[in-house]
Order: C-alpha cells, then structure tokens, then sequence
C-alpha cells in the first residue's frame, strides 16, 4: 500500500506551484486579449434572439444552481455558505454568459467571466476543505474567502488594466492544482473523490477543446453546432455531474459514519 502523503507536503506543494505560477506571469509579461475573441463561428439568429446557440446552452448552469440549492441539507455541516455561493455563481454565470453572447463585446465580457471566477474559486476551496488539505477552521474559512475575493478581483483587473494575466492564474491555477492532487486522493484512500476530480478534469479538457476549435466544430458538423455551444454544453454538464456524483457520495458517507456509530 502507497504511504499517503502528509496534508502539510501537499500545502507546500501547492504553495510552490502558486508560487511558481505568479513568477513565471510576471516574467512573461502583460497578456493582452486577442481582438478576434468576440468572432464565434455560430452567429445564427432564431426567433429574434441574437447569436441563439451561444446565448440559450448556457441554461445548464441554472439546473446546476438549481441542484446545488435543492441539496442543501445533504452536504456536510458548515459549508453552507460556499455551496449558497456557488449556486448563486451558477444563476450568475448563466445570466451573465446569456447577457454576453448577445451582443459579445469586451463590456459584456466582464459579467461572464466574473460568475466563472467566483465559481471557480468557491469549488476549489470547497475540494480543499473535502480532501482535509486544510481544515475548515474559521481562519482557514476566511483565508478561503479572501483567495475568492481575490479571484472575483482579477476580472475587475482585467477590465480596468487590459491584463488576463491575474484571471488567467485564477483559472488554470486550480485546474493544475486538481490534476496534482489526484495522486493524493489515491494515495490516502479517497479514490472517490479522486473520481470526482477526474470528471472535473475531463469535463473541462473537453470543453476547452471545443472552444479552441469552434469553427472547426461547426464546419466538422455541417453547420449544426459550433464549438462554443459545445464548451458550453459540455462543461455545464460537467459541473451539473459533479454536483449529483458528491450528493450521492455525501449521501453514502453519512449513511456510513451512522452505522458506525449504531
């Protein structure tokens, strides 16, 4: 059996990729968004909605909202608040991607990025907490409010300056961390959640594919759907499977720790 490595080696760990990332930022320099962003392949309109496809996809987000919510009183105590809060990103993120895909412009952009930064970082806390990395002591807590605070802070950055380096971090920061804390679910029994990891990983892999390569997705499928759609498609359900996956493995657990108490 692998020994499981110490929660006090994978903060450092962690610590040093963070580390590593805002260094290797700062060297590379400003990153400026690329002009041709707001030109999706799909730019169909239906039934007087611009953009339809793009616009309408997003509406998975909402039914994620809508289980995050409807599950409260199964998730473990006192991590109501970054469960509220990331149900309220989900209603954000659909409302603010719909506002966007609209009529996309760099304006608009800002309240489509800010729901996924404060998604983003609300579940990572929240899988830190889950996988006991950190403890949820109320420093701990508000440490974690303060690194979401933070993330929802660079895409105000982003707007004021022209620079995606600090949303960017925000982003591929805790994309890098779940694939590095994989091993440690393994590792220390919690194969579970490393399951859950993995389709978070998956989900998202697939749904940057299929933005990278919009136009050839649509070209690929004759015109029928584009590769934004399908990002948009692909990492709701992503995150609307993760969400049923935890209930029932939340579910699971406390029916275990009940009879171990009978």
């Amino acid at each position: 059996m692998p020994t499981a490595p110490s929660t006090r080696y994978v903060r450092v760990f962690l610590f040093v990729l963070a580390l590593a990332g805002i260094v290797g930022l700062g060297v590379h320099g400003p990153i400026a968004q690329w002009a041709a962003y707001h030109d999706f392949a799909d730019q169909r309109s239906f039934c007087g909605v611009p953009n339809f496809m793009d616009s309408t996809s997003n509406i998975v987000f909402a039914l994620a909202g809508a289980l995050v919510l409807r599950d409260m009183g199964r998730y473990p105590a006192g991590n109501g608040f970054f469960f509220v809060a990331m149900a309220i990103s989900l209603f954000g993120l659909f409302a603010g991607s719909t506002y966007y895909h609209l009529a996309p412009s760099d304006a608009r952009l800002l309240w489509d990025r800010l729901p996924i930064a404060s998604f983003f970082a609300l579940l990572f806390v929240q899988i830190l907490f889950e996988l006991a990395v950190f403890d949820p002591s109320p420093r701990n807590v508000a440490l974690g409010i303060g690194y979401w605070l933070l993330s929802c802070a660079s895409v105000f950055l982003w707007a004021w300056s022209g620079d995606l380096r600090a949303y960017g971090f925000f982003q591929f920061f805790p994309l890098a961390s779940l694939v590095a804390l994989m091993p440690y679910c393994f590792a220390s029994g919690r194969q579970q959640r490393g399951f859950l990891l993995l389709v978070l990983i998956l989900g998202y892999g697939l749904a940057k594919f299929f933005e990278t390569f919009d136009f050839q997705t649509m070209s690929a499928t004759g015109g029928l759907i584009s590769g934004h759609t399908l990002k948009h498609l692909f990492s709701g359900l992503t995150v609307l499977a993760y969400f049923m996956l935890y209930r029932r493995l939340s579910v699971a657990e406390a029916a275990r720790a009940d009879w171990r108490i009978a």
